[in-house]
């Protein structure tokens, strides 16, 4: 089955790079399909590549259609190391599509499974790198600007365990702009986005959203990886979305917070406070804050410590792929590794 590019929405997303061969379903999700794809015709085909499309029911849907053409029109212009970015769109029998780089890898969702499978907690160096990473893609994605080179005003909104990407070679990737809202144009909403137990708490309550919360998300990020165990985790939905709504800082006081360095404590601290005007005001200074616990507890965050803590504890997953770091859709579900 060939995937041809074509336009769609108002032109700007459409390229000619195709056609694309796709090959097996990667992931599916509450409004999209993901498949692997390589370039090309023939049984010698080029890269590999990961193609989002809409779900056959929702290819009619102006709302979805619009969502999609928006990711893609924010995706082509994401030009960072740290950012999965769009490099063509199209449609296929009248379904829009979206089409990404494939990079062998897993996300941070089936790692922390896996990790947890294991009873394997995180090194401090490898989480506050990885945490230092999304930043820097984060920080690309709220500084974007259009081509009048004013501010975008763009809040990725759904900065969770299942788009974050780990690449074979130590790479750390944001990726699935589904969610994605711009100053400038609008938000795209279909419901309440992003992933319930990965949210601040004025994204559950449908309050506005800036720069800080996807902030406070990369803090959720961070807790789980250095405990094992979510910031937030209720015994069921309602106990969690009260959990969320409340934003409580207890846990940086149970015995399990308590077990972390003081300066990463105070750093979790201000980055999930409730309100907003209590958090980091950027990424830049998040980062900062990172780089300053790294310092003090006199390790190096750079990749090399990620891949040789994945080869010495043998987590890295048999499969290979993008997985869910190019999720599909934007529901309000739980991480299953």
């Amino acid at each position: 089955m060939a995937l041809h590019a074509a336009h769609f929405g108002d032109g700007s997303v459409s390229f000619e790079r195709g056609p694309y061969q796709v090959e097996r379903v990667l992931g599916r999700g509450r409004t999209a399909v993901v498949h692997l794809a390589r370039r090309g015709t023939g049984r010698d085909t080029g890269e590999r590549f990961a193609v989002k499309r809409l779900l056959p029911e929702l290819r009619r849907s102006p709302d979805f259609v619009q969502m999609l053409t928006h990711e893609a029109w924010l995706g082509h212009r994401t030009t960072h190391p740290n950012l999965v970015p769009v490099v063509d769109a199209g449609e296929d029998g009248g379904s829009p599509a979206i089409v990404m780089p494939h990079v062998d890898g897993t996300t941070l969702g089936r790692l922390l499974g896996a990790a947890s499978r294991r009873a394997l907690s995180f090194p401090i160096d490898v989480s506050l790198f990885i945490a230092r990473e999304v930043l820097k893609g984060i920080g690309h994605l709220h500084d974007l600007r259009g081509p009048d080179e004013r501010p975008l005003g763009v809040v990725h909104a759904d900065v969770s365990p299942g788009n974050v990407l780990l690449g074979a070679m130590g790479e750390v990737m944001l990726t699935d702009l589904g969610s994605a809202r711009s100053a400038r144009s609008g938000p795209f909403r279909t419901g309440v986005d992003g992933k319930l137990g990965y949210m601040p708490p004025e994204q559950l309550t449908g309050l506005p959203l800036d720069r800080r919360s996807d902030l406070f998300s990369v803090g959720l990020l961070l807790y789980e990886m250095l405990t094992g165990v979510p910031f937030f985790h209720g015994v069921d939905d309602l106990d969690l979305t009260t959990q969320m709504r409340r934003a409580s800082l207890a846990p940086l006081s149970n015995p399990i917070g308590r077990r972390l360095p003081l300066d990463v404590r105070l750093l979790l601290a201000t980055a999930l406070a409730r309100e907003p005007e209590d958090r980091f005001m950027d990424a830049a200074e998040f980062s900062w804050a990172l780089d300053l616990c790294a310092l003090h507890s006199g390790i190096r965050l750079a990749r090399p410590g990620l891949i040789q803590w994945l080869r010495d504890n043998d987590v890295w997953p048999l499969q290979s792929g993008f997985h869910a770091a190019v999720s599909p859709g934007s529901g309000t579900s739980r991480r299953t590794p």
